[in-house]
Parts: structure tokens; C-alpha cells; sequence
């Protein structure tokens, strides 16, 4: 029984795994040609140098390094574990995308 067990446990990871690529795929083909999309989201944990963020359109989350966003200044205050940060000045016509 341990056996049959630990199979289906790694076909179920598998399957998981399969599942992941499959969105990647499909995030990175759209968004291969975008300049800038919007999409609602919700921030899930805030940290120094980084943000996680759930993407209702895609159903993912994904961590967001600041030092990779262009142009976003950011300011860590740790005694209140705050952020505060400015973002790239985007004009409404260059929206390409929303959700």
C-alpha cells in the first residue's frame, strides 16, 4: 500500500509541477511583446527589498524584487516596518491591458 501510495503522491507533484510550467508558458507569451499591463492584484507580504503579490487574472502569485522595477524608488522603514515608495510616471495611453 506504501507503495501505490508514494506513486500517486509523486504523479500528484508531478501534475503540479506540469501545471506551473503551463501558466509560465502562458504569462511569459503575453507578456513577450507588453510594455506595461494592468491587472488587479493583491499584495500578500511586504518586506524590505520585495513584495508578493496574488494576480486574480492569472490565479498566481509572484514575488516582485524592487531593485527590478525601473524606475521605483523605495524607502524601508523598519521600526514601523513600513514602505513607502514612488512609481515610474506612466501615462494612461501607454496602458496596454486591464482586469
Amino acid at each position: 500500500v506504501s507503495e501505490v501510495a508514494a506513486y500517486c503522491n509523486e504523479r500528484k507533484r508531478a501534475s503540479k509541477h506540469a501545471e506551473q510550467s503551463i501558466k509560465n508558458v502562458y504569462l511569459r507569451a503575453l507578456l513577450k511583446n507588453k510594455e506595461v499591463m494592468f491587472f488587479k492584484a493583491r499584495v500578500l507580504t511586504v518586506g524590505p527589498y520585495f513584495m508578493i503579490v496574488y494576480i486574480y487574472k492569472f490565479a498566481i502569485e509572484r514575488r516582485i524584487y524592487f531593485g527590478e522595477v525601473e524606475g521605483l524608488a523605495i524607502k524601508w522603514i523598519a521600526t514601523t516596518s513600513i514602505l513607502v515608495f514612488s512609481t515610474p510616471n506612466i501615462e494612461p495611453s501607454q496602458k496596454k491591458s486591464s482586469s
